[in-house]
């Protein structure tokens, strides 16, 4: 799972060519510039992704624990918000 902005800083078609062509898929929680760009990439290569939307801080902790994977690709962070949740 990825949570963040949907904003190039962010570095989300990387981590999208990563998981390609794996058996593996990823879900995104957040919303954000590149939402459409996303969308169209991810129906173009036919990539496993899930584009979940925002949720409220307090229900983060509940997705993420469903999860066994966290990925954060970011090129620059400098406390996430979304590690330290």
């Amino acid at each position: 799972m990825f949570i963040g902005r949907l904003s190039p800083i962010k570095n989300i078609f990387s981590l999208l060519d990563a998981i390609h062509k794996t058996p593996y898929g990823i879900d995104i929680v957040g919303t954000g510039e590149l939402e459409h760009e996303i969308k169209q990439y991810v129906n173009e290569h036919n990539i496993d992704c899930m584009l979940l939307g925002s949720f409220q801080n307090n229900q983060l902790p509940k997705i993420i624990n469903q999860y066994h994977v966290y990925l954060l690709t970011s090129y620059h962070e400098g406390n996430p918000k979304s590690l330290i949740e």
